[in-house]
C-alpha cells in the first residue's frame, strides 16, 4: 500500500539490496523509479531523504589510467602468444589508434585501407568520432597485414561489410580503455 512507504522503508530497502550485492547505481535507479511511481508522496519522500542525505547511495567513480611501457609490452607479448589471431591486431589498434571497444568490434574490412595506411571509423560513441580517419603507423600496419593474410587463407569473411574482429560471444569484449588512454595521454 502507498501509505506504507516511508523514508525508513526506503533506507531498509537500500540496505537489503546492498546486502544482496546490488550495485549502488542500480539501487538508486530503483528508488528513483519507486518515488516517481508514488507521485506526490514520492516527492515528499524524496525531499525527506535528501535532507537526511539518504536519497542516493554513493557509487564508485573509477578513473582509467594509462598503462606503463612495461605493462603494454607484457600485454602485447601475451597477445602474440595466444592462439587467437584476433587479440594482437586488436590490441595494436587500441594502443596506436586510440579506438574504442565498440569501434573495433564494428570495424569492417571496407573501412580498412592497407595501401593508404588508414582506418575509417564507422559508428562511434560520439558524433565527432563517427567517420573519422585514423592514420596507421608501421607497427599497426604490419599487425593488420599479417592478420589479413591469415584470414585470407582461412576464411571468406573478407567482404567489405564483414567485420574485422570476429568474437565468439559478447563476453569476449576487447577492453581497450587503458590502452586508449595510453594513446591519448601520449604516455610511451
Amino acid at each position: 500500500m502507498v501509505a506504507d512507504v516511508t523514508d525508513e522503508t526506503v533506507k531498509t530497502y537500500q540496505a537489503d539490496r546492498l546486502k544482496d550485492k546490488a550495485a549502488p547505481k542500480s539501487i538508486n535507479d530503483e528508488v528513483g523509479f519507486l518515488l516517481r511511481v508514488l507521485g506526490e508522496q514520492g516527492d515528499f519522500l524524496r525531499i525527506k531523504l535528501r535532507r537526511s542525505r539518504s536519497l542516493k547511495l554513493s557509487s564508485r567513480h573509477q578513473v582509467a589510467r594509462a598503462y606503463t611501457s612495461e605493462e603494454k609490452a607484457m600485454l602485447l607479448t601475451g597477445a602474440k602468444a595466444r592462439r587467437s589471431r584476433t587479440i594482437y591486431p586488436a590490441l595494436m589498434l587500441a594502443l596506436h589508434a586510440g579506438m574504442r571497444d565498440a569501434e573495433m568490434r564494428g570495424l569492417q574490412w571496407g573501412r580498412v585501407d592497407l595501401r593508404k595506411a588508414i582506418v575509417t571509423v564507422g559508428d562511434s560513441k560520439t558524433e565527432a568520432g563517427q567517420g573519422r580517419t585514423i592514420p596507421l603507423n608501421g607497427d599497426v600496419l604490419a599487425a593488420l597485414e599479417e592478420y589479413f593474410r591469415g584470414i585470407w587463407k582461412s576464411s571468406a569473411n573478407l567482404a567489405p561489410n564483414g567485420t574485422c574482429f570476429r568474437l565468439a560471444n559478447r563476453s569476449q569484449r576487447i577492453r581497450p580503455g587503458p590502452l586508449r588512454h595510453s594513446k591519448l595521454s601520449g604516455r610511451p
